[in-house]
């Protein structure tokens, strides 16, 4: 899994549009813990933020270190999980990375 995922927002080179609904969809099953549907709301707002700023790329860990700003809402998820998380994105968004 690459730890930078290059794309273009036209969908020319990358997932174009993306329906948060078929990422969790994706992403639940995978993890060996459970995710409440408002923290998946929640680190779906934060990855978005990182996503709408960026022209072209998306770095892994810059996403990893935002999901800590959930401790301001006293969600504590701990780093190798947020990483898990992260990476499952990824892997939905960019398969052949």
């Amino acid at each position: 899994m690459a730890k930078i995922l290059r794309f273009a927002k036209d969908g020319q080179e990358g997932p174009g549009e993306i329906d948060a609904k078929k990422v969790w969809a994706y992403v639940l099953p995978r993890l060996d813990f459970p995710l409440p549907e408002f923290i998946c709301s929640e680190i779906d707002r934060i990855v978005s933020e990182i996503w709408n700023a960026s022209d072209k790329e998306i770095n892994f860990h810059d996403c990893v270190e935002a999901l800590r700003s959930l401790e301001a809402k006293d969600i504590m998820i701990p780093y190798a999980r947020r990483e898990t998380i992260v990476s499952l994105i990824f892997e939905y968004l960019f398969p052949d990375q």
